[in-house]
Parts: structure tokens; C-alpha cells; sequence
């Protein structure tokens, strides 16, 4: 973060993350103020034999997101203490930060990061799934005076080999959108990064996206759906 005074939101932050059974480190620095240090800490990061994910929290004009997943070789988020601050979404090319609101769905979105490295953080990810449809399978039942069928279970834990070559598959409703799925294909490859286009409409296909969903959770590559 930028400043200690956002102190209760990279707290609450931690606590999503624990959920999950991510650790997490609070590190205080400001892109602003100490440009030169910032490019210090991310250096550091680098170098860790562990896999990383920086949350950047900075409120105003948030340079911090933007200057770190420049030099960054591990996926910079941004979650500003300000809610929907969209300073972090109008970087320059080559600032490659994502955005997450929401502090839970940082630490959602860290476990799924995370989940192919550790089996404690694939079953509370996997366990975290399967609450909350099951409350909404008790519910619908309770409504109808039936009772819930259960046996709902999440997706199991794959080993993934660590020099697995990763694949990022790029979902789209609909092939209307080929030009910009092939911009991102050819963006991905310069990285060496394999991208599979995939055609399938949450709409008019619910039932058939939840398949593709769960193809991609028993690969055995890392995964990124874009």
C-alpha cells in the first residue's frame, strides 16, 4: 500500500486472503514518494522461490499498481482502499495490473492462483465453491418442501508438474468477436504463452460453460482463463 492510513482495508484484506489459506505480508511504500524503493521491493519479490501475487492498494491516483506490474515478474492486483478507483485501469501499455474491487474476491482470486501449489489452499477454494451452492440447493428445497438431493462435491485436487508449460484459455459468448479474441492470442504468444480460443455463451449455454469449467479444472497445466 501506499500509506499505512489504509491500514483496515489491507487488514481485511489479510483476513480474505487467511481464508483461503494464503499468507500474506502488508508492505508499506509509496509510488509516489519512494519511487525508488517501490522498484527495491518488487525486485525482491523476483527473486522469491515462492509464487507471488502483489495486491496493490493505493486510493487517488493509484501509480502504484501501474509502476509495479511494469517491473513485476509475478501478477500485480489492484483493490484500491477507495473503492472503484479507476486510476489503476488507464495505465500505459506494458502496466499489466488487474482489478478487483472487492476484497473477498482477492482472496478467491488468489486461492485459484495459488490452488495447483497447495493442496490446503485447493480445499478451501473447493470447499468455498461447494458452500455456497449447497445453501442455495437447502433453500430452493426448503421452498419446496422437498429435501435438498446433496452430494454436491468441488472440483479435486490435480497435481500439476512444476515445469508444465501453461495455457491461457480465452472464453468468448460469441464468435462475433473473433478480432479481438486473435488480438489477444497473438498478444499471449509473444509471451510464449499457448492460448486456446473457446465459444461458449453463459446465456444460451450455462449448463455446457460449467463442462468447459471443469475440463479446464482437471488439466494438468497452470490455467488462466481470460
Amino acid at each position: 500500500a501506499g500509506s499505512d492510513s489504509d491500514m483496515p482495508h489491507l487488514d481485511n484484506l489479510k483476513k480474505e486472503l487467511a481464508k483461503f489459506k494464503v499468507e500474506s505480508e502488508i508492505r508499506i511504500c509509496s509510488a509516489h514518494k519512494q519511487p525508488g524503493r517501490l522498484e527495491s521491493v518488487i525486485a525482491e519479490y523476483n527473486k522469491s522461490t515462492r509464487p507471488v501475487m502483489m495486491v496493490g492498494c493505493a486510493g487517488g491516483t493509484d501509480a502504484l499498481s501501474g509502476t509495479a506490474s511494469y517491473s513485476a515478474t509475478f501478477p500485480v492486483v489492484s483493490c484500491p482502499p477507495d473503492g472503484m478507483n479507476q486510476t489503476c485501469l488507464t495505465n500505459p501499455p506494458g502496466s499489466s495490473n488487474a482489478f478487483i474491487c472487492k476484497p473477498a474476491n482477492i482472496g478467491k482470486f488468489a486461492a485459484q492462483m495459488f490452488a495447483t501449489h497447495s493442496k490446503d489452499i485447493h480445499a478451501a477454494l473447493s470447499a468455498s465453491i461447494v458452500e455456497k451452492i449447497v445453501k442455495l440447493e437447502q433453500a430452493d428445497a426448503k421452498l419446496n418442501g422437498k429435501t435438498a438431493a446433496g452430494g454436491t462435491t468441488g472440483p479435486e485436487f490435480v497435481e500439476v508438474a512444476a515445469d508444465a508449460k501453461p495455457l491461457a484459455v480465452i472464453a468468448a459468448g460469441s464468435d462475433s468477436d473473433m478480432p479481438h479474441l486473435e488480438t489477444l492470442k497473438k498478444e499471449l504468444a509473444k509471451f510464449k504463452i499457448d492460448a486456446e480460443i473457446r465459444i461458449c455463451s453463459a446465456h444460451k449455454q450455462p449448463g455446457r460453460l460449467e463442462n468447459v469449467i471443469a475440463e479446464y479444472n482437471k488439466s494438468t497445466k497452470p490455467v488462466m482463463m481470460v
